[in-house]
């Protein structure tokens, strides 16, 4: 390998802007007091240890490491990288000759296990950590691509005006990750103590500056707070990591002098003062104990059945989705989510509306506030797009497709409503966390829950003509096949206007007013904040719901979309929530009509009015009462069939009843069924169980006997 000339002993190929900060030399500037003696910290057999990992780097061993792992593969730059990585360069280069096979994220890739250095490694541009931030506009670089080979990732700078700026933006997003991490990972300060135990996974990553030569480096693809950890406890910046990822020695004294060849002896003399028995400062020992993480899995490459950017994604996923550092809710929704959209992306799956073309529609869901800004779509559009994207017709290859995707962010199984879950987090991207968000995004998961409302999609016709098709056409049939006792079907228009107009109630006003039940599954459910516990709960007690109403959104949604005054006030919902008006409430006796237009001194619809005005009475929406046995029989069939799903409903909150340790009071002590409730419930399924029975037997023969008497058509 040729390495390119330079005009002095080393050259940085763009030096960082210097942040108003002084930043010392990391070897010698003391770290911040760990609050604890630090002589107590690591016993002396321990750092004998730490002490036996680290050996010296020559210049011939330096050039062999990059030869070769260049001929494993790795982009020069990133090969050039790699000897600095290396706790034990002999070691490396004898793996380098002959990689271990493993698979990473489902791929079979090419790595090296062993120990390496922390200092260089470089914190990753791509947090998957940071998702929440990222779609809060919290967290603005990038995500990664791969060069154009796959050979590595690459962190496209290039949109910024220079490298001096992404440079800059670089350091002031990553200082935002930083303080991110450091509310989350309870694990830093024990690392900063004693050191990283357990070794994480390092992609190989170019790093693409406008107007400037990229440089390579190898970065954390889960291993971001073990190394962010012992980084700060040795005062290592990220400006000293991307500094000096850009010097390029270029011959015997340039070597001596590169900055990490410099760190590597300092260490190395520590080393020698550990094994002679010499005492070591508290900065030397707490330099020694953060200096390394045992064995490490370093990719260098993988095969071409997913880019190298996805695979990363998946280890990341895989390995924190269910750790020992969980993300929070709102992360781990906002990381599965991504992966199907990306997967429908890819196979171009993503739900339609035309005129946008795909690329269009996927920014629509990554940024529903600034697509609506845009006059693209309304938020309400995009909140039926989310649905459909992740709730499509089950047994469908859309539906499987989901599936797939999910598996590779952690989650495997079909566990329910997981997706209404996803749906709901991806429509609500735009509204703020301190908007009650919680609390919305709970009541709109829970309204996707009417298992109807699958498989719908986005014609984008005006809400006047969704109203016209639901009242004219769909509701008359749903309405006759319920009160035949058939099983209702709920139309395309009606769909559509149940999912925008309960996107408005969730979302408008203070407080949602399509809200979760007040006999919640635990204190304060939903409205608490993720992280901290703390209650985020605004809405005054006497409007959370009716007393004794115990119904879930879902419930009330079905009120809504089979009734002609809840069609209309959903439409009302949509008219006012898209105009940024308080939802006006559609008088009940009158049936008055929804306008787009704004209504003076108009009564504000409210969670209380909500509920009562949905409150289900049998044979609702029925004109004509049929008096028949077999009618009265289905009218009372849409009464049961509202008390089970309220039973239902009931149970599913028993099941998840806790106080505030989040665990399950029935799964630590079991339910004694004091009312008996069991028996009766197993006494009406055993004789409603025998009519169907009786039903589906007579109606075997009746086709029978059809087959038998009828006479085959000619022609």
């Amino acid at each position: 390998m040729t390495f390119p000339a330079v005009s002095s002993d080393s050259e940085t190929l763009f030096s960082l802007p210097n942040q108003n900060a002084t930043v010392g030399t990391p070897d010698t500037h003391p770290a911040p007091s760990a609050g604890e003696d630090s002589e107590s910290q690591v016993p002396d057999s321990h750092l004998k240890l730490l002490a036996d990992r680290i050996k010296p780097l020559s210049l011939k061993q330096y050039r062999s490491i990059a030869e070769t792992a260049r001929a494993q593969g790795l982009p020069e730059v990133v090969a050039r990288a790699l000897p600095w990585v290396l706790a034990d360069p002999q070691e490396g280069l004898r793996q380098l000759r002959n990689p271990d096979t493993e698979l990473i994220g489902n791929v079979v890739a090419r790595v090296l296990i062993l120990n390496t250095l922390n200092a260089p490694v470089l914190k990753a541009l791509e947090n998957l950590r940071g998702s929440e931030l990222r779609f809060a506009g919290e967290f603005l670089l990038p995500p990664y691509t791969v060069v154009s080979d796959q050979t590595a990732l690459c962190f496209d700078a290039t949109r910024y005006a220079d490298a001096a700026e992404a440079l800059d933006e670089m350091l002031t997003q990553m200082s935002a990750m930083d303080d991110h991490v450091e509310k989350v990972n309870p694990y830093l300060d024990d690392i900063a103590e004693r050191g990283v135990r357990t070794g994480g996974i390092l992609f190989p990553l170019v790093v693409d500056l406008p107007g400037a030569p990229t440089f390579g480096a190898f970065e954390t693809a889960d291993c971001y707070g073990r190394v962010h950890a012992a980084q700060k406890a040795a005062t290592i910046t990220l400006k000293h990591v991307l500094d000096r990822a850009q010097v390029v020695p270029r011959d015997e004294e340039s070597f001596k002098k590169h900055p990490w060849k410099t760190h590597r002896n300092k260490l190395l003399a520590i080393c020698g003062k550990v094994r002679s028995g010499a005492p070591l400062s508290d900065a030397e020992r707490r330099n020694l104990t953060v200096a390394t993480m045992p064995r490490t899995t370093i990719v260098l490459a993988g095969d071409t059945t997913a880019p190298l950017d996805e695979v990363r994604r998946r280890v990341v996923s895989q390995a924190h989705l269910e750790p020992a550092t969980p993300f929070s809710a709102t992360t781990t929704a906002q990381v599965r989510a991504e992966a199907v959209l990306a997967e429908q992306e890819q196979r171009g799956a993503l739900p339609q509306a035309p005129p946008l073309n795909p690329a269009q529609v996927r920014s629509a869901l990554n940024d529903p506030a600034t697509a609506a800004a845009q006059g693209l779509l309304h938020l309400d559009e995009i909140a039926v797009l989310a649905t459909a994207a992740f709730l499509p017709k089950q047994g469908t290859s859309a539906d499987r497709m989901i599936a797939k995707a999910l598996a590779t962010r952690g989650h495997v199984g079909n566990s329910k409503f997981v997706r209404q879950g996803l749906a709901a987090e991806v429509a609500l991207r735009h509204v703020p966390a301190a908007a009650n968000k919680p609390a919305r995004r709970s009541a709109f998961d829970r309204a996707l829950r009417w298992p109807q409302l699958r498989g719908r999609t986005l014609d984008r016709r005006e809400v006047s003509e969704l109203l016209h098709q639901a009242l004219t056409q769909e509701l008359p049939d749903y309405q006759a096949a319920r009160d035949i006792g058939e099983k209702p079907l709920v139309g395309d228009a009606s769909a559509q206007l149940a999912i925008m107009g309960s996107f408005w109630l969730v979302t408008s006003g203070s407080a949602p007013i399509l809200n979760r039940t007040a006999f919640g599954t635990r204190s304060h459910d939903d409205d608490q904040d993720e992280e901290t516990g703390e209650s985020t709960n605004t809405t005054p007690d006497e409007s959370k719901t009716s007393k004794g109403d115990y119904r879930e959104p879902n419930l009330i949604v079905i009120e809504l979309a089979t009734t002609e005054h809840g069609l209309k006030q959903l439409a009302q919902a949509i008219y006012d929530g898209r105009a940024g008006r308080q939802v006006r409430h559609l008088d009940t006796e009158t049936l008055e009509d929804p306008t787009d237009r704004p209504v003076p001194n108009a009564p504000v619809l409210n969670a209380s009015a909500l509920r009562r005005f949905t409150l289900p009475v049998g044979g609702e929406g029925v004109s004509v009462p049929d008096t028949t046995a077999k009618a009265r029989l289905a009218r009372l069939g849409v009464k049961l069939n509202t008390q089970v799903l309220q039973v239902q409903s009931l149970v599913e909150q028993m099941a998840s009843t806790a106080d505030n340790d989040d665990r399950p009071w029935v799964r630590r002590h079991g339910w004694s069924d004091p009312h008996e409730c069991l028996p009766k419930l197993e006494e009406i399924s055993r004789q409603a169980g025998g009519w169907k029975q009786l039903h589906d037997a007579l109606s075997e023969r009746l086709t029978e006997d059809l087959d038998e008497h009828t006479e085959p058509l000619e022609g």
